[in-house]
Order: C-alpha cells, then sequence, then structure tokens
C-alpha cells in the first residue's frame, strides 16, 4: 500500500482507541502523515503504545491534545489536514443513570470536529466510525439482510445510551454535512463496524475485551443465548484507509459485519484453544429465567435481556465490493484478541499459559544460534 496523491496529512481523533490504533498504524505502515488527537498526552497508557506502532515510519507520528467538549482545540487540531478520520466517542463502561452523559458530547462532539473543518478550510474528505447500532438495534430476526438504508428504531426497549449516541451523533453528521454551503462543503463518508474483535495493540482495554474476559475466567458461569455479529478490528481499520480515498465512498455508508456467532460459539473456540493453557470458560446454558433474576443485580445483564435468541445479519456489499475487503476469520479474530489481552495484562495469566507464537519465536531464535 503507498499514499494517495492528495492527501497531505491525515487527522485521526481519539487516536488511543482500539480500532483508531490500528487506524494509526495501517496509515502510518502506507506512509501517510499522521496527526493523532488524545484527551492527555500526559497519559503513558495511552500515548506509550501509540509511539510504537510502526518500526521506521516515513513520517513521524504527530500527537495533539483535544476534548470532544472543548470547542478550542479543534481548529488546531485539524489545520494543515487534508483528511479526516473521526473515531473519538464516549464509550461508557456501564450502561449511565443519564444517558446524556453520553449522546451529548457524542452529538456535540462529531459536530465540533466537523464545524472545525469548515472553519479552517482545506479537508477533502471526512470518514466518521459509527456503529451497526446505528442501523439496528439488534433486537430482530430477519430473513433479508439489513442494508446501511436502515436506521435504529430510538423507541427500542433497549436501555442503550451508548447504542443511541452512535445513531444521533451519525444523524447530526449527515444533516451537518447537507446544510453546508457549496462553497464549505467537503466529501463525507461512514463505517459501521459490527462488535470488533482481533489483536488489541492500544494501552487500554475496550468492551469487546470484557466479552472474552468474561468467558475465559468463567463469569457468569453460564452461557446465555446471545448472538453477535462480528468483524475484525483489522478489517474496520482497512474499510477506514480505504472510504478515505476511494472514489466511491462519499455519500455512503459502509456495514462491517461480515460475520455472526453464537455466544456459544464463541465460548467453544476459547474453550479449545486455552483449555490447557489453564481457562475453564463455561458450559452450561443459562436458562432465560435465570438471566431475569440476575439482571435485578446485574445492569450489565439487564441490557441483554431483549437480545436472547435473536439473529440480526446486515448485508456488507459495501465493505466486500465496493472497498474490497477481503475479511479474517472470526474465529481467528476471536482468538488472536484472547491472546493480546492475556498478554497484556487485561485478562488474568494462568499458570499454565503460554502463547504458541512466543514459543515459536524462541525455538526459531534457539535454532538459528546452533546453526551460526
Amino acid at each position: 500500500m503507498s499514499t494517495e496523491p492528495g492527501v497531505e496529512k491525515v487527522l485521526v481523533t481519539g487516536a488511543s482507541g482500539y480500532i483508531a490504533t490500528h487506524i494509526v498504524k495501517q496509515l502510518q505502515e502506507a506512509g501517510y502523515k499522521v496527526r493523532g488527537t488524545v484527551r492527555s498526552l500526559t497519559n503513558p497508557k495511552k500515548v506509550g503504545p501509540l509511539k510504537e506502532l510502526c518500526q521506521n515510519p516515513a513520517h513521524e507520528l504527530e500527537l495533539v491534545e483535544a476534548d470532544l467538549t472543548n470547542d478550542e482545540c479543534w481548529k488546531d487540531a485539524v489545520q494543515g489536514c487534508s483528511h479526516v478520520i473521526h473515531t473519538a466517542s464516549p464509550f461508557p463502561d456501564k450502561s449511565p443513570k443519564d444517558e446524556s452523559v453520553i449522546i451529548k458530547p457524542a452529538v456535540e462532539g462529531t459536530t465540533r470536529v466537523l464545524q472545525a473543518c469548515v472553519d479552517v478550510g482545506g479537508v477533502k474528505r471526512v470518514v466518521l466510525t459509527s456503529s451497526i447500532l446505528a442501523i439496528s438495534d439488534l433486537t430482530e430476526t430477519n430473513e433479508e439482510p439489513i442494508t446501511e438504508e436502515s436506521w435504529r428504531n430510538m423507541n427500542s426497549p433497549m436501555e442503550d445510551a451508548y447504542g443511541k449516541s452512535k445513531a444521533l451523533a451519525e444523524k447530526a453528521a449527515w444533516d451537518f454535512v447537507e446544510k453546508l454551503p457549496a462553497e464549505s462543503k467537503f466529501e463525507f463518508t461512514v463505517i459501521n463496524p459490527a462488535m470488533v474483535l482481533g489483536p488489541v495493540i492500544c494501552g487500554v482495554p475496550g468492551t469487546s475485551v470484557e466479552v472474552i474476559r468474561r468467558i475465559l475466567e468463567r463469569d457468569p458461569p453460564a452461557i446465555p443465548k446471545l448472538n453477535f455479529s462480528v468483524c475484525d478490528v483489522r478489517d474496520v481499520a482497512k474499510a477506514h484507509v480505504i472510504a478515505m480515498t476511494h472514489p466511491e465512498a462519499p455519500g455512503h455508508r459502509h456495514i462491517v459485519a461480515p460475520h455472526s456467532l453464537w455466544f456459544r460459539e464463541m465460548v467453544d473456540i476459547l474453550k479449545e484453544e486455552f483449555t490447557n493453557k489453564g481457562y475453564k470458560p463455561p458450559s452450561l446454558m443459562a436458562p432465560p429465567v435465570l438471566l431475569k433474576v440476575v439482571s435485578w443485580f446485574d445492569s450489565s445483564v439487564k441490557y441483554i435481556l431483549p437480545l436472547q435468541g435473536h439473529k440480526a445479519t446486515f448485508s456488507n456489499h459495501r465493505f466486500t465490493e465496493v472497498l474490497g475487503v477481503k475479511p479474517y476469520d472470526a474465529k481467528d479474530s476471536l482468538i488472536d484478541m484472547a491472546y493480546t489481552c492475556i498478554d497484556k495484562g487485561f485478562i488474568v495469566k494462568k499458570k499454565q499459559y503460554f502463547n504458541p507464537k512466543d514459543q515459536q519465536t524462541a525455538e526459531g531464535t534457539s535454532a538459528s544460534s546452533s546453526s551460526s
């Protein structure tokens, strides 16, 4: 991959996030000049990994401080950038009592970034990271795949402030761009990923990590009847990078949901790979009545109740045919994520744990030393 003509510098907002770190890495590997925003330059857990994403990059990564709730910082962040990839969005550990705590900064932060693009000028295209949650609340089981034409039911029974925030922020962005006068317009496109799996190269774990942790640490001890539309973080990043310059991307949303896994399937995959490494994933299915009782005490369980037994499927035409991405296998994504989470300490490392890649590296080094 090489840099596209006409791309001076790319701004990646929320650069220390799970998806964003992969975007930054792929941009740097492709030779782009990259500026990333972080909330604080003094947080080593977030800034440290960003400095190590690309070995010998053509251009050193530039980092600046910016906050979604602050108007002042975004003009400086956008200045000199021809393209913007906006990934920054509030992501809660648990659903808040007041959903505006998440929705307000998501919506206002997105419009702040877009307004800065207008005020500064020179921005040719903006790529927004949204979610399939802006397209569906996932409570339906559908025969025909859901397409990019659909929007989330905002009167959904789901108590999902994050999903609402993604839908409202994306709608606000489309409305903002549509209302711009011709002399201020820039191209705009959206990536809508499903649940993201794959290796973690950022310094702070996200919500997807929590699902893997719960399985490997047997929390809860029983398996709910849940289905997840899933994708690989490397594919999501690739979709962003391609959409940044692809001539057919502007004016469109792009669903990235090539696979679906039942919770049972995820457990079985991790059980096969990690049982001999000290982990004992659950094996019993959780009856709905048990989840109902547990939900009285655990808000995260209350959230999943409307999802039980449903399997929403999505069209990936624009992702695979227009952007031309060949997706990773879901099993590989899940296993790769689990290994990186354990190695980084996001999941407890058992005494019996070993990473086969480390063994292969050690054996290769030993063989090389012997031959010399």
